[in-house]
C-alpha cells in the first residue's frame, strides 16, 4: 500500500482491508510519515484490532500479518 498521505492511505485500507487473506500480509511503504502512520493505527484500532508490524524496512516500509 502506497498512500504517502492520511487521506489516501484511509481511503485504501477501507477498500482493500478486507480482500486480504487470513494470514496475508500488508505492506505499507510510507509507514513512517505521520499521515500514513495514523490512518493505520486509527484503522486498526477502530477494528479492534492489535496489530504491530513484523518487519521495518530502512526504507520506511513495514510489514504487517493479518
Amino acid at each position: 500500500l502506497d498512500g504517502d498521505l492520511y487521506e489516501s492511505t484511509k481511503v485504501c485500507l477501507e477498500n482493500l482491508f478486507f480482500r486480504i487473506v487470513p494470514g496475508g500480509c500488508l505492506i505499507l511503504d510510507d509507514y513512517p510519515l505521520p499521515g500514513s502512520r495514523k490512518a493505520l493505527d486509527e484503522f486498526f484500532r477502530d477494528m479492534g484490532i492489535d496489530l504491530k508490524p513484523i518487519i521495518e524496512c530502512d526504507t520506511g516500509a513495514a510489514y504487517f500479518q493479518v
